[in-house]
């Protein structure tokens, strides 16, 4: 029998694992340099998926991909595997390793809704928007590849709970996979929806707000917490 990494290698160019390891070899992750990329997560295996989570963000940023919708795949042979979300940077992949490490979420699935890259998220929005009006063909496969890849990784349960980091991933997370209104037909999986603040940059605005409305200390992990309790969901 496999074991769950060689399961899902095939969407490791999107999927990781909610795990990470300071670099320092140090406890906790206060800036993007702590973040060790490239981990064995072989080494990890008994704590992978102890649970019917999966953290969905929205797309992967980078260079833009869009010439030919048609021939976009969630699966992808890469050099390095389970690697995002993982990176030293400018993308705070660090927040998410503060707020999740040592968590209930620890060992969760995490991937993107979209294997359309592109950092520029109105863009991505104006491209579904435009597939669901002219082309929803693509928009459904896409929804659909997604489905089978968390059916692949949770084959005992019916329902999956969805961990969105940010509005655009839980809002297209509702419409596609879980409102019974709108969800694509027949789908192998049932979807509960949390919303939770993105990590980057540009949600520092909301986040901000948000902790001082609530009188909590402005930390990414101190406030998806929060968030999740107030949805009936402690981490």
């Amino acid at each position: 029998m496999k074991n769950i990494i060689s399961k899902m290698v095939d969407y490791s160019w999107l999927g990781s694992w909610a795990i990470w390891e300071n670099d320092k070899g140090e406890e906790g992750f206060s800036k993007s340099t702590d973040i060790r990329e490239n981990i064995d997560f072989n080494k990890y295996e008994k704590e992978l998926q102890q649970n019917n989570f999966v953290i969905l963000a929205m797309n992967p940023g980078g260079e833009s991909n869009l010439n030919n919708l048609n021939n976009l795949s969630r699966k992808k042979q890469v050099t390095n595997p389970w690697n995002n979300f993982h990176n030293k940077g400018r993308s705070n992949d660090h927040f998410l390793a503060s707020a999740f490490n040592k968590s209930k979420l620890r060992g969760s699935y995490i991937t993107d809704f979209l294997p359309i890259i592109g950092s520029e998220s109105n863009k991505i929005s104006e491209i579904i928007n435009d597939l669901e009006k002219n082309n929803k063909k693509v928009l459904e496969r896409f929804v659909r590849e997604l489905d089978t890849e968390i059916s692949t990784l949770l084959p005992d349960y019916e329902e999956v709970n969805l961990i969105c980091l940010g509005e655009k991933a839980a809002s297209w997370a509702k419409k596609f996979l879980s409102d019974e209104q709108s969800r694509f037909s027949n789908l192998e999986k049932k979807y509960k929806v949390y919303q939770i603040y993105h990590y980057s940059f540009f949600a520092s605005t909301a986040r901000k707000k948000y902790a001082e409305k609530h009188n909590i200390e402005n930390n990414y992990s101190i406030i998806v917490k929060h968030q999740l309790n107030e949805q009936g969901l402690k981490i």
